[in-house]
């Protein structure tokens, strides 16, 4: 998680509106710090070097012997805030093989660098994805309620 976000100080349900990737980041912890200064290292080697940047803010994805969140809800308030930012292997390939075949120097008036949130189309919701999908390219297949479904 870039911006630092955790499950302990990020309840998706304190928020009246989702998170732009255009908001001030408001991290919390070194850990944050240390994701955003990575983000800005990005920047520089796309102004300095003329690379092409995408940086994702991505939200939680399990490991890949195992694509299923059930495991982890014996805390509730980390189980609204992972519902609401849980990302499927499936739409993780997906984002990582649109982000590769855009020209965001064609796509963004020649800015070298985004930064876009990266999470499955959940019901629960903490971002406003639009701009991210816009400018990846890949619209997310998975919703995370599919777990919870009886």
């Amino acid at each position: 998680l870039t911006a630092g976000e955790n499950a302990e100080t990020l309840d998706p349900t304190k928020f009246k509106t989702p998170m732009k990737i255009t908001d001030s980041p408001y991290p919390d912890s070194l850990y944050a710090i240390s994701k955003l200064f990575g983000e800005d290292l990005g920047k520089y080697h796309a102004w300095k070097d003329g690379l092409e940047v995408i940086c994702f803010r991505i939200g939680w994805i399990k490991d890949f012997e195992k694509d299923d969140p059930r495991d982890i809800f014996d805390n509730v308030g980390a189980a609204n805030y992972m519902r609401a930012i849980y990302l499927s292997h499936n739409d993780c390939i997906g984002f990582y093989r649109a982000a590769i075949s855009v020209d965001i120097k064609s796509e963004h008036k020649d800015i070298p660098f985004i930064t876009v949130y990266v999470s499955s189309d959940n019901e629960r919701k903490i971002w406003d994805m639009e701009d991210s999908l816009k400018t990846i390219g890949y619209r997310p297949v998975d919703n995370v309620e599919k777990f919870f479904a009886k």
